[in-house]
């Protein structure tokens, strides 16, 4: 689909695997915060589901409140989509990446789902995406369910016109199972820790958010809010599939997991409380404390795993090395927040002077601009006076009279 956002035209593509919906449902999210961020209005050349068409409504203003660039904007659609009178498809999917929680979330709901639906990352390294592909399709072989690839442009587009991720990933999974409304009725999105009932921040994928991207055919499921994250590598501990096949690493690609990134160590501590460390194929069997200890526990995401690990390895028996070395990393991430707290306020502090100087400045521009406004119009009333003085019979001879003496006697700026 072409698209005009700001004067430019932009296109967003997708591919698949399996037939698409002919229906105009997936642009509302696939365009929307790419309106809002530019606060202008989307218009859809066609139909859209009226079920969608009303929610975007609260849509707008859940993004509106977690970030003030996202403008509410008018929506206007060439008609009404699919009539509420159409059956849903029989076709239940799972959103798929292969970690903890989409493991999670096809494991309890094995026997209802009938389909994965995998949506490919932008920009991977073709060897790493052929190898990221052929264990989701293993997936799909060992568990008997359907595969649905899907590849299209919009995490390049989001980069491209600065949409955080954290909030575009969300409208990125349901424009493209909006694509299948003939094929699965019902999509279930697996939720991530930020996402639980004690824990839930702003970000794409919402407990609140997933559902309202429903229309009359297809229905959006947020799953597992209720579950913790070291309980749900404990309970797929035992599902074969997840133990061959798990990834959890954002370095490779897809294509298998590092160990020794932050997310592999966090996930290999959720296997390890769990005492299924072991059991994963995927993971290297020990972790090393030196690495846990060096792990950078600043960010709130990052700290909240870890703490949630050391209550789970507490008790545990021979993990006293990790829990030391959890805790020694926890202490020194308190000690750099608090430093950079310090950091934070003598910036702000900066930034106050800064604000005060560019408001003196512009107050400063407008004062210039209201004496040369007032200079202007001084020379416009001199030069119409003039022009008026001219027009006498005989004054333009004496005033060249004057110049002319003026001259001979060296003045060198004549009066007129």
């Amino acid at each position: 689909m072409s698209a005009t956002l700001g004067g430019e035209e932009l296109e967003l593509h997708y591919a698949s695997s399996e037939r698409l919906y002919p229906g105009l449902d997936f642009l509302v999210p696939g365009l929307l915060l790419l309106a809002m961020r530019h606060g202008e209005q989307l218009s859809i050349p066609g139909g859209v589901s009226p079920r969608l068409l009303e929610a975007t409504a609260q849509i707008q203003d859940i993004f509106n409140m977690w970030e003030s660039v996202f403008r509410k904007v008018g929506i206007r659609a060439e008609g009404m989509g699919t009539a509420p009178a159409n059956r849903p498809a029989e076709g239940v999917a799972c959103v798929f990446g292969g970690g903890i929680d989409s493991f999670h979330t096809l494991m309890r709901h094995r026997e209802e789902i009938t389909h994965l639906l995998y949506l490919h990352p932008q920009g991977e390294d073709p060897r790493a995406r052929e190898r990221a592909l052929r264990r989701v399709r293993e997936v799909a072989k060992a568990t008997g369910k359907a595969l649905i690839e899907v590849d299209t442009n919009f995490r390049q587009l989001s980069r491209e016109h600065r949409i955080p991720w954290k909030y575009a990933h969300g409208p990125w999974i349901a424009s493209a199972a909006l694509l299948f409304q003939h094929v699965v009725g019902k999509v279930f999105v697996a939720g991530s820790t930020t996402s639980n009932y004690d824990n839930l921040r702003p970000q794409g994928t919402h407990p609140i958010l997933d559902p309202l991207w429903s229309t009359e055919r297809t229905s959006f499921y947020h799953d597992g809010c209720e579950v913790r994250r070291v309980r749900k590598a404990a309970e797929i501990s035992g599902f074969a599939p997840a133990m061959k096949w798990l990834q959890v690493c954002d370095r490779t690609g897809g294509a298998g997991n590092c160990g020794g990134c932050e997310k592999c160590l966090r996930s290999m501590l959720n296997l390890q409380a769990a005492g299924a460390l072991k059991r994963c194929q995927t993971l290297p069997d020990e972790i090393d404390p030196e690495a846990v200890r060096a792990l950078d526990l600043t960010g709130y995401s990052e700290s909240y795993f870890a703490r949630e690990n050391l209550r789970a390895l507490k008790g545990t028996p021979d993990n006293e090395e990790l829990v030391r070395a959890l805790q020694d990393a926890l202490e020194r991430g308190a000690a750099i927040i608090a430093h950079s707290g310090y950091r934070e306020e003598n910036l702000e502090r900066f930034r106050q002077r800064i604000r005060n100087l560019r408001q003196e400045n512009a107050r400063l521009k407008q004062r210039l601009r209201r004496q040369e406004r007032r200079r202007r119009i001084r020379y416009r009333i001199a030069d119409r006076i003039a022009e008026l003085l001219l027009r006498i019979p005989g004054a333009r001879y004496a005033a060249e009279s004057v110049a002319k003496r003026l001259s001979t006697a060296g003045a060198k700026n004549p009066p007129y």
